[in-house]
């Protein structure tokens, strides 16, 4: 039996290339961990984050600094492979500025973690040692000090972080009259997001956009009734899938509108 191709080596064949990326983007958006999934595995993250503390000064057992090195560079870049589809959710969800500090503060953090492990710190040289330095400390005991200040701040926030996320996506926080799911559009996208999942408008590109402006100017409107603009026709409404079909309700000489039961803003 023949292997089936995937979506990213698949051959599309001329006209239909923009079917396969609205295929793909389907895919992609569909594939999306859920709000809940994305603050425990940030949570198990900051764990992980807290603990190169402990990896570094366990490290300077030994007295070679590219093998204390090697060891931390495997651990930062297991936390980086973890933190990637959090980073993306972040972005998609949210904004593109949170994401970007948070990535910018762990860099600095991981360049500050080698540079601490290329210094001489006799303070942590034997595992049973004390941790605080009985004599005059060491600069790159300060050094440490200091890191572990950082590091302590950059846990909290993530898990200050994961309980914005989850606050913000309980049911339990959600009005009473607006108890379904979150609605939101990408008009250059020519998306409708429906809760926690993005529904793709029919049409060209340019109707994509016009549905998707006008279905935000119905969320502003909260529940009001909008004039249809002149630049949608009947059919481009009629011609949408079910999902958002069924989500616009209209009234003659009243215009369009969604209901304020459906909509549910972040």
């Amino acid at each position: 039996m023949a292997q089936q191709p995937s979506p990213e080596t698949a051959v599309i064949f001329p006209g239909y290339e923009k079917c396969g990326r609205m295929m793909m983007l389907c895919d992609a958006i569909d594939g999306q961990p859920s709000a809940t999934q994305i603050a425990s595995r940030m949570r198990q993250i900051a764990v992980n984050v807290g603990n190169l503390l402990d990896v570094l000064t366990a490290s300077f057992a030994t007295s070679c600094p590219e093998e204390r090195c090697a060891r931390l560079i495997e651990r930062m870049a297991q936390a980086q492979c973890d933190l990637a589809p959090v980073f993306e959710w972040i972005e998609l969800h949210r904004s593109l500025k949170p994401s970007r500090l948070l990535q910018n503060r762990l860099r600095r953090i991981f360049a500050e973690v080698i540079a601490c492990a290329e210094c001489d710190v006799p303070e942590y040289a034997d595992e049973a040692s004390q941790r605080e330095p009985i004599e005059v400390p060491s600069d790159g005991w300060k050094r440490v000090s200091v890191l572990g200040s950082t590091i302590t701040s950059y846990v909290a926030q993530l898990h200050g972080l994961a309980r914005t996320i989850e606050g913000e996506h309980s049911p339990e926080t959600v009005d009473a009259t607006h108890p379904q799911r979150r609605l939101a559009v990408d008009v250059e996208a020519g998306l409708v997001y429906i809760g926690e999942r993005g529904v793709v408008l029919n049409g060209t590109l340019l109707v994509r956009k016009r549905m998707a402006k006008f279905i935000g100017d119905l969320i502003d409107a909260d529940g009001s009734y909008v004039k249809t603009p002149e630049s949608i026709k009947t059919r481009c409404i009629e011609n949408q899938s079910p999902d958002i079909y069924d989500l616009i309700e209209s009234q003659p000489g009243a215009g369009r509108r969604i209901p304020r039961d459906k909509i549910w803003r972040n």
